[in-house]
């Protein structure tokens, strides 16, 4: 669905817009990596410049993609969507912190792993720019994680806090389509996964990720796709000589 001139003039000037705050917790800072100068309870804040026009639209031709989006919907997400910056090897969510945020990734690459009983790293996943992300069972149950979202590299992030998404949900009756099918679409990647981790052998994973995401080995690190493939790096490293 292509956005109306009056929605991408609408973006623009929330892209470009400062707001006043009030910080009613005056005894801590308001959260996040904004530009922000505080005079008592009261901070100035303006988006970071990172938010960009043509990345508002993007998300909201993601959500627009499924169900066309009325003009009060997409001016109600515009005005809460919040901006997130990441170096490379910072954290999205450390082990147990709890996750409120859905994200969409503009920009970089994420990890997902988990630790075992010797705080060992296993790779669960990693996801490049274009995708939604979050902490599944933490998001939904708002209980702390036990899988960390690390930063393989700088990563640019736009996030949408849980009550602000579920306010849009119940006041937005076209929004919870997209939310269903973005759903359905994250279960059905999760479920794969599991599936290819299960049915083939390192070799015949090591074939499949070299054909379907070659992207991962250009940008992750063999110990962290050894570590998601099940096996250590000196045998990641006897494979890739077998075909390479």
């Amino acid at each position: 669905m292509a956005l109306s001139s009056k929605t991408r003039s609408r973006i623009n000037n929330i892209c470009n817009m400062s707001y006043i705050v009030v910080d009613v917790e005056s005894d801590g800072p308001i959260p996040h990596k904004y530009s922000m100068v505080s005079f008592g309870t009261v901070s100035f804040l303006s988006l970071p410049i990172h938010i960009k026009t043509l990345s508002m639209e993007e998300i909201i031709e993601k959500f627009s993609a499924f169900f066309p989006l009325s003009e009060a919907l997409i001016n109600y997400l515009l005005s809460v969507v919040e901006a997130f910056d990441l170096r490379k090897n910072d954290y999205l969510l450390k082990y147990g912190q709890t996750c409120n945020y859905m994200y969409y990734l503009q920009q970089g690459l994420l990890r997902g792993y988990h630790l075992d009983e010797e705080w060992k790293e296993t790779s669960s996943w990693f996801m490049r720019e274009g995708n939604f992300v979050t902490a599944v069972k933490s998001y939904f149950t708002g209980q702390p994680t036990l899988e960390p979202i690390h930063a393989v590299e700088d990563c640019q992030l736009l996030g949408i806090h849980r009550d602000h998404l579920d306010h849009a949900y119940l006041n937005f009756m076209e929004f919870n389509l997209p939310g269903r099918k973005l759903t359905e679409k994250y279960y059905v990647l999760a479920d794969e996964r599991a599936s290819l981790l299960r049915r083939l052998s390192a070799n015949e994973l090591y074939l499949h990720l070299k054909q379907n995401e070659p992207w991962m080995f250009q940008r992750v690190d063999e110990q962290d796709i050894a570590s998601y493939m099940g096996i250590d790096r000196s045998t990641l490293s006897r494979i890739k000589n077998m075909y390479e």
